[in-house]
């Protein structure tokens, strides 16, 4: 389990041109949703960033502290971007407790090289990205090794396939993570020559 820390301020005003002010002096809108309501408040972009490098593609929990000492223990849910420029422009949080199981979105980690990629002609296809799990903060995975070494073409790994992970629970066992798939070059092609033969075969004859 990854444990970070954020500091916040606490926002006491709402509204676009409220929300494009802190963006101009550096901080980020953001919200955090949970069973005690909903909580706005603004964050610098430079310890948010830090932050969020830190956090990136693994789980992790992120105890927010605010500017009036209260402490919220959160999961971070989606960051909104600028279309055109990338820019960060608002943050929403999870709010979570440390004695109530909650469900997460957990990163896949593919881990080797697939027996059909390697000896068979295959492609890896890998379906799902994230899997969704139930537990309590103190179980709760970074990532999620998925391990393909054994994978034959045509052949699929399921969630419920993955090896059980103490105190974690899989919300979905019958979803697919990863396919080692064929192409369809082959057929394609070999197609392709049956159709001329009858062409060829008049032109000869003629």
């Amino acid at each position: 389990m990854k444990s970070l820390k954020l500091s916040v301020r606490n926002r006491k005003r709402s509204g676009r041109n409220h929300a494009n002010r802190l963006r101009r002096a550096g901080e980020i809108p953001a919200i955090i949703y949970g069973k005690s309501g909903s909580h706005a408040f603004a964050t610098n972009q430079v310890e948010f960033l830090s932050v969020y490098k830190q956090a990136s593609g693994s789980a992790a929990l992120i105890e927010i502290n605010d500017d009036e000492n209260n402490s919220h223990l959160a999961i971070l849910k989606e960051v909104q971007r600028n279309s055109l420029s990338g820019q960060m422009i608002h943050i929403d949080f999870q709010e979570v407790s440390r004695d109530q199981e909650f469900n997460a979105l957990i990163p896949v980690s593919i881990e080797g090289i697939s027996f059909g990629v390697k000896n068979e002609g295959g492609v890896l296809d890998t379906q799902s990205h994230e899997i969704e799990v139930n537990c309590l903060a103190q179980n709760l995975p970074e990532q999620i090794n998925v391990d393909v070494t054994d994978l034959k073409l045509g052949e699929s790994i399921l969630v419920k396939n993955i090896p059980a992970i103490d105190g974690v629970r899989f919300t979905d066992p019958d979803a697919t993570v990863v396919v080692c798939t064929g192409t369809s070059a082959g057929a394609s092609s070999a197609g392709d020559d049956e159709e001329d033969e009858p062409e060829n075969s008049v032109a000869a004859a003629g």
